[in-house]
């Protein structure tokens, strides 16, 4: 039976056991939460059970560590989608180190190396290593300062190679020559497409509502009718939705604390979600053999899989095709929520509002496009200054 107990603000579970006529004691801590350390005990006295615990720290291999150990015990406190991205950066890992390597033999001198095989050799973008590195040094951290098993951390002091200024002109001139919205014609342009698209519904009004209330893609997906209040024209943003390889769907607490909003919508977009409603109704009658019952009531429904979410890759595919159609080769869609930034800043909404909107405190492309928008009412700001002097 394991012991739960608080140590340094922190829980801990303790585990007893003989091993070949001795008496062990198996520690781990670092939890945040009571019930997350009994959750890790629970789950560690079921791998002692069928003989997949990792006992012996002090030997193991970097490979075993960071998926028997780090892993396994990080994953609780991550979304599934970063779980994803941490998979991804691990892979990375094992495939430059030796899986015969022993965690405390790695130094900061083979992390350095790794970072600049990454940065010089696999030639991977600055966004890829920098996720990469961050993982690593949880990884190291972890076992120096939670599992106590190493001596110390080698990448406490490794870094991403210097970016030159060449480099950063490259970045900032490649940055401006790159579309981060829809112009007005562009976006009735690309609505008359969807119309007559084959696939009119649901995606006309699915775009619609990323346009008119700059919502995240994942966010509109995972939207409920229970939060779409049509009486008092508001929009409940609670969740946002991820779908793993395996077709499995996720919903969960959106990307910030922020993200959960409340969003008064326009009387067109008002318009068009009561006929929207209407003709879901009818799809839903007639589809009712094969609905799928998630315990879910999703607004926006897969064709293959009625009842399910339409997948984000149909979703970015669709804009895609779309977007050729109307001469944007390039058009994604998250360049939706960009564009009702673009259009409420030339409404002169404040950056505030629009922020608060959008549901995020810090943005940096929003307020790219809200400064390049508003530069055409600077000279406005100062000729409104002079009349309103005017007498003194």
């Amino acid at each position: 039976m394991a012991r739960i107990y608080k140590q340094n603000n922190k829980w801990c579970f303790s585990i007893s056991r003989t091993e070949s006529g001795k008496r062990r004691r198996i520690v781990r801590g670092g939890f945040l939460r009571e019930r997350d350390a009994k959750k890790a005990a629970r789950e560690f006295e079921n791998s002692l059970e069928n003989g997949t615990a990792v006992i012996r720290l002090n030997n193991i291999t970097l490979h075993d560590f960071m998926y028997d150990v780090w892993f396994v015990y990080h994953k609780n406190f991550v979304k599934i989608s970063t779980q994803v991205i941490l998979t991804g950066a691990i892979r990375r890992i094992d495939r430059y180190f030796s899986d015969k390597i022993k965690l405390k033999d790695i130094t900061a001198a083979m992390c350095m190396d790794f970072v600049n095989h990454l940065f010089y050799d696999k030639k991977l973008s600055r966004s890829t290593i920098t996720t990469t590195l961050s993982c690593l040094k949880m990884i190291f951290k972890h076992a120096f300062i939670v599992e106590k098993i190493i001596a110390g951390n080698p990448t406490e002091y490794v870094f991403l190679p210097k970016m030159y200024s060449q480099d950063k002109e490259r970045i900032l001139s490649s940055d401006t020559q790159k579309r981060l919205y829809l112009e007005k014609n562009e976006i009735y342009a690309f609505l008359s497409a969807v119309r007559q698209a084959r696939n009119a519904f649901p995606f006309v009004t699915f775009f619609m509502l990323l346009i008119y209330t700059g919502m995240r893609a994942g966010e509109a997906l995972a939207l409920e009718w229970k939060n779409v209040d049509l009486n008092n024209r508001v929009i409940h943003v609670k969740s946002t939705i991820y779908y793993k390889p395996d077709n499995q769907f996720y919903v969960y607490s959106p990307k910030t604390k922020s993200s959960i909003r409340d969003i008064v919508i326009s009387d067109t977009l008002l318009s068009e979600l009561k006929q929207y409603r209407k003709k879901f109704l009818v799809y839903k009658m007639k589809n009712q053999m094969q609905w799928i019952n998630n315990g879910y009531d999703f607004v926006f429904v897969s064709r293959t899989q009625p009842g399910n979410p339409i997948r984000m890759s149909t979703v970015s595919s669709c804009t895609k095709r779309l977007g050729k159609k109307i001469g944007f080769a390039s058009l994604h869609p998250h360049m939706f929520r960009h564009t009702h930034v673009s259009i409420l800043a030339a409404a002169q909404v404040p950056l505030t509002a629009i922020k608060e909107r959008l549901g995020h405190s810090n943005d940096k492309t929003t307020e790219q496009i809200y400064l390049h928008i508003t530069k055409q009412f600077k000279a406005e700001t100062a000729d409104k200054f002079d009349a309103a002097m005017q007498g003194f």
